[in-house]
């Protein structure tokens, strides 16, 4: 595939492009396999951080060895799991993000409304809880 030829000539050819150096984790499959980025690509890439968030700074994709693996196993449709300790709706969000099509994906206003409707209602659920006060 043309990305994949791309990506082994960044590899190969370019001294600034070192596995350890370059964000493959967090970049998305186009810009892996196209180089292209764009706001699209970044949504992606904000999916990855609430899912580093969400597992309170997990590693992305702790099983795959390097961007080539990344590529192949995202070009199946392969995506993280939703964390333990993450709500469904949250991960809904996050896997919003990752969508293959950059078109499919929601835009950075839609996430911001999404994430603040989630804040209101922790707002509504949340009980303090302090040493002086142990009830729930």
């Amino acid at each position: 595939s043309r990305g994949i030829a791309v990506l082994q000539i960044l590899v190969y050819t370019s001294l600034s492009f070192k596995q350890g150096n370059f964000p493959w984790r967090w970049s998305s499959l186009e810009s892996l396999r196209d180089l292209s980025f764009t706001s699209a690509s970044d949504v992606w890439s904000f999916g990855i951080v609430l899912w580093e968030i969400a597992t309170y700074g997990g590693l992305p994709y702790p099983d795959i060895p390097s961007p080539f693996a990344l590529v192949s196993q995202l070009a199946t449709g392969y995506r993280m799991p939703r964390p333990d300790q993450c709500s469904e709706e949250l991960y809904e969000l996050m896997s919003s993000c990752w969508k293959e099509s950059p078109l499919m994906r929601p835009k950075f206003s839609k996430i911001a409304s999404q994430l603040k409707s989630f804040l209101r209602e922790v707002k509504r659920t949340y009980i303090n809880i302090t040493e002086d006060n142990n009830e729930v």
